[in-house]
């Protein structure tokens, strides 16, 4: 049986996208992911929410997640349930 090419989309890992999402937010800068957006199928990919209620400005598009760290400098202790 002959192979047959074919393409397939393989979403960036939002497990793995959380580390520089988090940097963003520790040092006050800002970071855009590729490949992890509002489309995403991996419940990882709602990490920004969590960074978003410590006082992190999130920015979605399907294809990419935008985390600004607070403008103050102070992230949000987080004390009732996440999810």
């Amino acid at each position: 049986m002959p192979l047959v090419e074919q393409e397939y989309e393989v979403e960036s890992d939002a497990s793995s996208a959380s580390y520089p999402l988090a940097m963003a937010a520790i040092s006050g800068g800002s970071v855009t992911v590729a490949g992890v957006g509002s489309d995403s199928l991996q419940g990882d990919a709602d990490f920004c929410f969590i960074l978003e209620r410590m006082g992190c400005r999130v920015e979605r598009t399907p294809t990419t997640t935008t985390v600004h760290g607070p403008a103050d400098g102070q992230l949000k202790q987080v004390s009732e349930p996440i999810f």
